[in-house]
């Protein structure tokens, strides 16, 4: 903290007062290549970064610390409050989130992946909320929650049997929702650093998907749900009907919403050890579950018919192939961006009897 007051041209003052400066993502990764301690090569690697963040972009510092009453304290003082230990990278993504503005991405992920003709992928991250920063100085009640992702994944494969030669598509949505994290307690039983205990309530993420369509415009409004509609997954001429349209949507959700108390022990804490909670409402894979819910209606010329049992049977086979190519592109997917669908993983990067930390 001291780097990077240095670096904001803070000379006197309180640590809380650094925080409520703005900083560019250059000057954050600045500030922790010039942390005292780092080896070179680490030190090499932050200033390569920093050479390549931006400048312009600039963060309220307090959206990413909040060093609780440790923030009261004046520039250099503090010796008596624990040792709080921080991964360098995850604080540079988290500037890097925080910097981005629209905090959305889309990928074209081609067609490399087997079983499937193409995918494309929109990503959309919201904002953790305003009392929460992404790192958390605290006692008993302080919270931390992660922020809200909306996933967007278009396939499309190659039918067969009954569809052969027809592509299918599916426009898969996923949402999952804010983790959080409550320091419930902390105890040392003898008064010695090693009995040291720290309890976490822990919330993970209600995770919602869908296969359905839904207006990219909406993806980043996180004040509400998108508006969601049956997706047309495969045209189809059948003889007697003309071209037919096959349309459907399917929903699954990890609806856990209850805390589950991690503890902490004093070795868990040096160690740096993860602990997660899970939802237990979503059973089996997420794409198997998801394609078993799928409900399909036919239109033709603007009326519903009853879908032939031909297509039914051809639409199953064809979902069945790629199950897997697209279950496992899901689990990577949210894995890549930090988010297991009902999960919460948690770390306590440090705690005395007196004085906690709590860093999602």
């Amino acid at each position: 903290m001291g780097a990077l007051a240095t670096r904001l041209g803070v000379t006197a003052g309180t640590y809380d007062e650094v925080l409520d400066s703005k900083a560019s993502v250059g000057d954050v990764v600045r500030a922790l290549a010039n942390v005292p301690g780092l080896n070179g090569t680490d030190k090499a690697s932050l200033e390569a970064i920093a050479g390549k963040a931006s400048t312009t972009a600039r963060i309220a510092l307090s959206q990413l610390i909040d060093l609780g009453p440790v923030g009261r304290l004046g520039i250099g003082q503090g010796g008596g409050s624990p040792a709080v230990t921080a991964n360098a990278l995850e604080m540079v993504m988290a500037a890097a989130a925080l910097a981005n503005g629209d905090r959305q991405v889309a990928v074209n992920l081609g067609a490399a992946i087997p079983g499937l003709a193409s995918a494309s992928l929109g990503v959309a991250i919201g904002e953790t909320a305003r009392s929460s920063p992404w790192f958390t100085v605290g006692g008993k009640g302080s919270v931390v929650r992660t922020a809200q992702i909306r996933v967007r994944l278009i396939v499309q494969i190659n039918g067969v049997d009954g569809l052969l030669g027809k592509l299918v598509t599916l426009p898969i949505y996923v949402d999952v929702a804010q983790a959080k994290g409550e320091l419930a307690g902390v105890s040392c039983s003898t008064g010695r650093p090693e009995s040291l205990r720290v309890t976490v309530d822990t919330t993970p993420g209600v995770a919602d998907l869908r296969i359905a369509d839904i207006d990219a415009a909406a993806m980043s409004d996180f004040s509400r749900v998108p508006a969601l509609s049956p997706a047309k997954i495969v045209n189809v001429s059948l003889l007697g009907l003309g071209l037919v349209s096959v349309s459907g949507q399917a929903r699954v959700a990890a609806e856990d919403s209850r805390a589950t108390a991690l503890t902490f022990s004093y070795g868990d804490i040096g160690n740096r050890v993860v602990k997660s909670a899970s939802t237990q409402d979503l059973a089996g894979s997420l794409a198997s579950s998801l394609f078993g819910s799928l409900k399909l209606e036919a239109n033709v010329a603007g009326l519903k018919v009853t879908v032939p049992a031909g297509v039914t049977a051809g639409l199953a086979r064809t979902l069945d192939g790629v199950i897997q190519p697209v279950d496992g592109l899901l689990h990577t997917l949210l894995k890549l961006l930090g988010a297991r669908v009902g999960y919460a993983d948690v770390r306590v990067n440090g705690a005395t009897c007196t004085q906690s930390v709590l860093v999602q």
